[in-house]
């Protein structure tokens, strides 16, 4: 949808801001539409732990499933070849 904009080309340089995890697939997603992708992860929150961390809750369940469906949709790009090995665009 960016293509479509006016005086955007596929050598404008392209700022992508995403959590860490995520980059990987946004920026493979971005490389098939644009040369000059610039990557900035967002740091991950910080924060101290207790005992209590180590016990399962619905919150760890919803993070495990994110990183799975992450894993699932890079092999599923991987599938369909939207993505090669390499990247085709440099940062």
């Amino acid at each position: 949808e960016a293509l479509k904009l006016s005086g955007i080309t596929i050598t404008t340089p392209v700022g992508l801001v995403t959590s860490g995890w995520h980059m990987r697939r946004a920026q493979q997603e971005f490389c098939r539409y644009f040369s000059k992708v610039i990557i900035y992860p967002v740091p991950p929150n910080q924060y101290s732990w207790n005992w209590q961390d180590l016990l399962p809750d619905a919150n760890a369940l919803d993070a495990n499933t994110t990183m799975i469906r992450e894993w699932v949709g890079l092999l599923w790009y991987a599938i369909l070849g939207h993505v090669s090995a390499t990247l085709v665009c440099r940062p």
